[in-house]
């Protein structure tokens, strides 16, 4: 329950809203400072270490964060709003991380992202009810927008994250988190391929 509490509950209301304060690159960069913070976390709860190499790309990594996110005379380049929702995204993704090792050491990790979906559709249900519903009701479903909730709850919310709780139980947590700095990357490329697609029909 406490797993599901972080994502996808938290983590999810943190990156929606902060992609609404904000734009998809510098949401995609602020999750991809994860493997920034995740490392400090597991080196005090599990005692995992790092080599200078891994070191070496976390500084890259934050650094280019702050590349991003500063203009020239390094005032913010984001509204306060944005950044305090995806500061809730990327600290309970670091808190998820840290439980997730614990349990993907005992469970198979289907079963464990099969339970947190339904749980986190329970803490989600409140919220729908009170926000969302009377514009949910009044929506017209469409083949593309049935695919799209079809694809996104198949391999964004389920087979993504079954294939990282594997990795963090064979690789460790920080190195796991590593691999997100790769988000912001295949984002613009299948954006690239998308758009160009739709564009030349």
């Amino acid at each position: 329950m406490l797993s599901a509490l972080f994502n996808p509950f938290l983590y999810f209301l943190g990156e929606n809203y902060g992609l609404k304060y904000s734009s998809p690159t510098i949401t995609a960069v602020i999750i991809a400072t994860i493997p920034v913070f995740t490392p400090i976390a597991a080196l005090f709860i599990y005692k995992e270490r790092l080599s200078l190499l891994n070191v070496f790309g976390l500084a890259v990594s934050f650094f280019g964060v702050l590349f991003m996110l500063l203009e020239k005379d390094f005032s913010l380049n984001i509204s306060p709003v944005g950044v305090a929702w995806l500061m809730l995204a990327v600290v309970a993704a670091v808190f998820y991380s840290v439980l997730l090792k614990k349990l993907a050491g005992r469970y198979n990790p289907f079963l464990i992202i099969a339970y947190q979906n339904l749980i986190g559709a329970v803490y989600f249900l409140p919220l729908f009810f009170i926000f969302d519903f009377q514009h949910f009701i009044s929506v017209v479903p469409t083949t593309e927008l049935i695919t799209s909730l079809l694809l996104l709850s198949f391999f964004a919310s389920s087979l993504a994250f079954v294939f990282f709780a594997i990795s963090s139980r064979e690789i460790g947590i920080s190195r796991t988190n590593l691999f997100t700095n790769l988000i912001p990357v295949f984002t613009a490329i299948f954006s690239f391929v998308i758009l160009c697609s739709d564009f030349r029909k």
